[in-house]
């Protein structure tokens, strides 16, 4: 038999008349009041009196401990992602385009290696490449294609080339290490890049502009609206020699040969004084723009000829529009008593079409050397 009482059988116990079997497993405590419902009260009522404390301690130490933290760690896996897509699709690609390697020469070639001789000059005269004053877009065009070299008349007029020219003399002298720019046979010639800031320049730009010669001949042959990539006076003075000859850009490197890696550029030389061959007027060799090889110097040495018309001079404002492919160099300035030389030089190139633009800038002897990036841009101009 157990020795187990059950409290049931007893009903109320002596001395403690509140009490009944719902409580038989309480604590009493001597007043006769239960241990359990004195805590119970004592905790629910602080509880009440520090809950909003607690909970404005407690909210903020759990967001400053747990919640913060993960938010950092959760947004900073997202950006990695982020920054390993960008670089994976978009700036990966970009940078392997910029490697011009053996295996992509190879790959890329879109015209084959033309050697050349004298044979595939188109002219032998300096006045072949002297357009006519009526000439239409498409006669210019067609000009260019052929020759590589095309001298419209009267892109500048006489006052702002005058006002250009007065400029760049007077910075000639004067001119710092670093505003310099190589020119080959650089002795008794001049460079520095031109800006917007100057307000004789900005004149000769709005003349250039809005030629109704150049601009639609240009815009015809490298595209609507072309971009400005280089803006340069040479000064050439009594006893500069004759340079070699080159051309601007390189044909492993250019357009001639690979026409979907690199973009084509043309040059415009204006002249800011009237020129004559002993000035030493621009020496052209023609037809070059076609040829990546062969014994081209030899034969320009034999066969090129300086650029003046019938009548012996470059006027001042005549431009000539030059694909930078062709063979060329600055003739020697041989007459005593000619004043300096002034040519304005500015470089095109097809505006890139926007997200779609994979072409590289051409490579040669001069075009890394002399590129000028304007500071300033004219809403009106060919510019930037």
């Amino acid at each position: 038999m157990s020795n187990l009482i059950d409290v049931k059988d007893y009903g109320p116990f002596p001395g403690l008349p509140n009490a009944n079997v719902s409580h038989a497993n309480d604590l009493y405590t001597p007043n006769g009041v239960s241990s359990t419902t004195t805590t119970d009260q004592t905790l629910a009522s602080a509880a009440k009196e520090s809950s909003p404390l607690v909970r404005i301690v407690g909210h903020a130490l759990r967001t400053l401990i747990l919640d913060l933290p993960l938010v950092a760690v959760l947004l900073t896996f997202a950006a990695t992602l982020w920054v390993h897509h960008v670089h994976d699709a978009y700036l990966e690609p970009q940078l392997d385009a910029v490697l011009w390697t053996v295996a992509r020469s190879g790959e890329e070639i879109t015209y084959y290696q033309r050697e050349c001789d004298v044979t595939d000059m188109t002219t032998h005269r300096g006045a072949d490449l002297f357009l006519s004053p009526d000439a239409t877009p498409e006669e210019a065009y067609q000009h260019q294609l052929l020759h590589g070299f095309s001298v419209f008349p009267s892109v500048l007029s006489p006052d702002a080339a005058t006002n250009l020219r007065k400029f760049v003399l007077s910075r000639n002298r004067n001119l710092t290490e670093e505003e310099s720019i190589f020119v080959i046979a650089g002795e008794n010639r001049f460079s520095f890049g031109l800006g917007t800031e100057e307000p004789s320049v900005t004149a000769a730009m709005m003349d250039l502009a809005n030629n109704d010669r150049l601009r639609p001949a240009l815009e015809k042959i490298i595209g609507p609206n072309p971009s400005l990539i280089e803006m340069t006076a040479i000064t050439s003075s009594y006893g500069a020699e004759a340079q070699y000859w080159h051309d601007d850009v390189i044909p492993t490197a250019s357009a001639i040969k690979y026409a979907r890696s690199f973009g084509p550029s043309y040059s415009v030389f204006v002249m800011l004084q009237n020129t004559t061959a002993g000035m030493g007027a621009t020496a052209a060799c023609p037809g070059t723009h076609y040829c990546s090889a062969g014994d081209i110097a030899d034969y320009c040495e034999e066969e090129g000829f300086q650029l003046v018309g019938d009548d012996g001079h470059w006027r001042i404002g005549d431009g000539l529009l030059m694909n930078m492919n062709s063979v060329h160099r600055g003739a020697a300035y041989v007459d005593p008593d000619g004043e300096d030389r002034v040519m304005l030089i500015l470089t095109f190139a097809p505006r890139p079409n926007e997200r779609a633009e994979s072409r590289k800038s051409t490579i040669g002897d001069t075009a890394n050397a002399n590129v000028v990036l304007l500071k300033t841009c004219h809403s009106a101009l060919l510019l930037c």
